[in-house]
């Protein structure tokens, strides 16, 4: 009878210890992967979601016609945390793909390009604040819109802090 009882004990205590185990993850909402039943935060597994995208007007459309540009290119680059750049190029212009005021994200004729991200994986140091409070890690994606006749026709970069979320519309002016 003690037997049993030191047994019941036992596994009582194993079963209360079990039950106390904290479950590890992000815990940031905006994250791609927020972890809505974690109780133990492990911020260096977020990971999180950022569009860049991309649209121009007719007046930058008949600025292309003047110089007799047909076909426009858009490349983003950016520095990958292994070292290297990743370069992506897309094709883009059309005198269609014009907008008569700034289109939202997911609207068509919009080239985009999103960027998922993690704290571990930001390569830059920046000035400034991020959603955890403090910290200087971005990304800095450069990007140009250029032509195979006459080169880079306008160009620029975007900072992304660390817990930046949702879409930047740039406009090509």
């Amino acid at each position: 009878m003690r037997l049993k009882r030191r047994g019941l004990l036992a596994l009582s205590i194993l079963l209360s210890l079990n039950s106390c185990r904290r479950k590890e993850g992000c815990l940031y909402e905006a994250a791609a992967n927020y972890c809505s039943d974690c109780n133990k935060a492990n911020n260096e597994v977020c990971e999180y979601e950022f569009t860049v995208g991309f649209w121009f007007d007719g007046n930058f459309a008949r600025l292309l016609a003047q110089q007799q540009i047909d076909t426009l290119y858009l490349r983003l680059s950016y520095a990958l945390p292994e070292g290297g750049t990743k370069e992506l190029w897309q094709s883009f212009y059309s005198r269609t793909d014009t907008f008569t005021f700034e289109p939202r994200c997911n609207a068509q004729n919009v080239k985009k390009y999103t960027l998922r991200y993690s704290l571990g994986a930001m390569p830059h140091s920046c000035s400034g604040g991020n959603a955890f409070g403090g910290g200087t890690r971005c990304w800095i994606l450069q990007y140009s819109a250029y032509s195979p006749g006459q080169g880079e026709v306008r160009g620029g970069s975007i900072t992304v802090r660390l817990g930046q979320t949702g879409c930047e519309m740039v406009r090509l002016q």
